[in-house]
């Protein structure tokens, strides 16, 4: 039996509303009954496909419309909203962003580095995607992380090259953000990565590459905030200029302390 994705009551024969796709009871099967996201229109709202990364690929991005209520998703649901095939793409792209370090220290390492070099792979790369996914899912968004094949070969590439490109893979979104909810999602990403670099500052936490790991985090947090393309800043911007510019210009003070 069907349950009404408003309420939770099951029902035996569903309304499926032709503006999101859910379905309802017959209390709620009108779109205003159950604050369809499919009728939200304005300058402040825009039909979004993807939450792109460097390196999106929006022709390979499906549109589900949301069902889920703005608002109403609880931490422990985004917990465990992680599903196998998710974990095993954040998986491949965090391993293929380890060889670029690896590639960064001349890939004959110690152990010991070998294994700081993971951590680093992982807290600079994985809250920062988690971040994206989660803030979208709490404001009732689909949201899942997608390797993307041309992304993972050029990181890997870029692992033998002098520039280093990282872009194995982005986080899709699908719904009716308005450029409120898109520009916090995007302000996530970069956030936590300052939120990581002022933090680890503070600690001994990798000995000698305490200020490396603090650098990479600054890096990584100042290239996404560029309003260009498909970068975090361009959607921040568009929310808010001075949000953008606050976020933008303490990053570079960071650099400077």
């Amino acid at each position: 039996m069907a349950k009404c994705e408003y309420c939770g009551k099951e029902v035996a024969l569903p309304f499926r509303c032709k503006y999101c796709n859910g379905t309802f009871c017959v209390e709620h099967h009108l779109p205003e009954k159950h604050e369809c996201q499919g009728l939200k229109r304005g300058s402040e709202s825009e039909s979004v496909r993807v939450y792109p990364e460097p390196a999106s690929q929006r022709k390979n991005v499906i549109y589900i419309p949301s069902v889920t209520r703005i608002g109403q998703t609880k931490i422990s649901t985004l917990l465990h909203s992680i599903e196998w095939d998710e974990l095993t793409d954040l998986t491949i792209a965090t391993l293929a962003i380890y060889i670029i370090y690896l590639g960064l220290f001349g890939w004959t390492v110690s152990p010991t580095l070998a294994m700081t070099l993971l951590v680093f792979s992982i807290l600079t790369y994985v809250p920062h995607e988690l971040a994206h996914k989660f803030i979208a899912q709490y404001y009732g968004l689909k949201a899942r992380y997608k390797l993307f094949k041309e992304g993972l070969l050029i990181t890997l590439l870029s692992s033998l090259l002098p520039i280093k490109v990282i872009s194995p893979g982005s986080v899709l979104i699908s719904g009716l953000p308005s450029r409120k909810i898109l520009g916090v999602t995007a302000l996530s990403g970069p956030l936590v990565n300052l939120l990581m670099a002022l933090f680890i500052s503070q600690t001994e936490l990798f000995g000698a590459l305490t200020d490396y790991f603090v650098q990479i985090n600054l890096w990584i947090a100042l290239f996404n905030l560029i309003p260009l393309g498909v970068l975090d800043g361009k959607k921040i911007l568009e929310w808010s200029f001075e949000i953008w510019l606050i976020c933008f210009l303490f990053t570079i003070l960071l650099f400077l302390i």
